[in-house]
This record gives structure tokens, sequence and C-alpha cells, in this order.
């Protein structure tokens, strides 16, 4: 494995939440206490909610961050409709991983907990291909995301925190965060919601918008109690001691 990079300059202030036109929900996850006396990094791993909004000089801004890999966890459908600005970009590297791809699962009303676990059962390939392409030298600074930056890249990104040893009540903050940033898109999701669906359980469907810490404690409980945590979560995808080391280094200083 070759060196780490250092992402972030050392003129720049970091910031936890990135003001974009046209995307509500990124931040980078750097400035994070970890149990082993690190920090995860800042300007390495962003993360956000779907970036087909993104006019001409929010792209640039967002490239000015030096991402080198942008890795969209949306459906095929999600897609079509709302095709990534970034998808065909010669300045960074696209990769559309599908995290859900049961179009079924998506539609119905589940607990989000539930989500959560069913993506940590039956997901590793598709995790897989998320952590295949973060090792690949040269990827970082990276973007995860899916439509709303809360589910499919709060799973992701919980894995990356916890593989960098960042307490789960720090995690479950980290997810709690996006209840606030998105609250301008939940009128536009309420009615994305509806369409089709004469009889949607709109009571539930708010169930499925806010981001409770609680939800995500109890994810990462199972995670732990399960899997015996994301680095074992993680190795259990295939991956060997150096390459987990890496990733974990890559993230943290």
């Amino acid at each position: 494995m070759k060196d780490i990079p250092n992402t972030m300059s050392q003129t720049e202030t970091p910031a936890r939440r990135i003001e974009l036109e046209g995307c509500y929900n990124l931040r980078d996850i750097g400035g994070y206490a970890t149990l082993d006396g690190r920090t995860t990094r800042w300007g390495t791993i962003f993360r956000a909610d779907g970036l087909h909004r993104l006019p001409a000089h929010s792209q640039a801004k967002l490239l000015g961050y030096s991402l080198r890999t942008i890795i969209d966890l949306r459906r095929p459908a999600e897609l079509e409709t709302s095709p990534n600005v970034f998808a065909n970009s010669s300045a960074v590297t696209y990769l559309n991983v599908s995290l859900v791809e049961d179009e079924s699962q998506a539609r119905e009303l589940p607990s989000l907990v539930n989500l959560y676990k069913t993506m940590l059962d039956s997901g590793a390939a598709q995790f897989r291909l998320v952590f295949d392409a973060l090792l690949i030298p040269g990827s970082f600074p990276a973007l995860v995301h899916c439509t709303a930056g809360k589910d499919r890249t709060g799973m992701v990104i919980a894995l990356l925190l916890g593989l960098a040893q960042v307490p789960n009540q720090t995690i479950a903050e980290d997810y709690a965060l996006s209840t606030e940033y998105l609250s301008p898109l939940f009128d536009t999701f309420r009615q994305q919601w509806q369409q089709g669906r004469p009889d949607a359980d709109l009571a539930g469907y708010e169930k499925l918008l806010a981001s409770e810490p609680e939800m995500m404690l109890e994810t990462l409980e199972y995670l732990d109690s399960k899997f015996g945590g994301a680095r074992q979560y993680i190795a259990g995808l295939g991956f060997n001691e150096e390459e987990i080391e890496y990733l974990r280094d890559s993230l943290t200083e």
C-alpha cells in the first residue's frame, strides 16, 4: 500500500457542514476523536444527499475539495430520474453501487432499524464494492452519497467511523445531523412517497424522515453483537489485515 496522502491544506479551516447550493446534507466526517487517541482526517471522506441538483458553480466548488472518487449508492430507477452530474465526469472516478437493490424493499414502509440490519445482513457484496473502491491508491478524498444521505450513506459512514474506532455515541450523533440539514427537502420527499400510492401511510412515513440517534445506536449494537463490530464486518467481506489497516490509516491521523 502507498503512503497516506494529506488531503487537507494547512491553510484551510475545516467545517462539519459544507454549504453548497443544490445539496443539503453535505458533510465532512473529519475531526472525530477515536477510542485509541487518533482523530478522523478532515477533507478525506464526505457524505451527502443527491448531487443531481448541483448547478455548475456548485460542481466546481465541490471539485475544489480535490475529490477523487464519488460513490453513488442509489438504485437504477433513481439514477434514471435524477442523473448524477458527475457520472460522466473526467475530473473524478464515479462509481454506482446500488446498496438497496430490491425496489420493493425500498418502497415498503419498514422500520429504519430493520432496514439497516437488512443492509448489514444482505449487502455484503455491495459493501465490498464500496470498500474496494476506497482501497484503490489515490481514491481519497472520496464522497459517498445516496438520495437523502442518511440511510444508505449512513450505513457506509457508520462502518467507516466504526473502523476508525469512533465511539458509537459519536457515530449516532453524526447520523442524527441529517434531520436538521434535510428539513428543507422533507416536503419533496413526502410528495415523492405519495406518487402512485393513494393510501400512503404519511404518518408512518414521518418516522422514516427522522434520524434519531437511538436508531443508529440500536443498529450499531446489532453490528457489534452479530458481527463483532465494524472491523470484523469488513474483514468478513474478504479484506485482509493490511487492507483494513490501510483503510483505517487513511481515515485517521
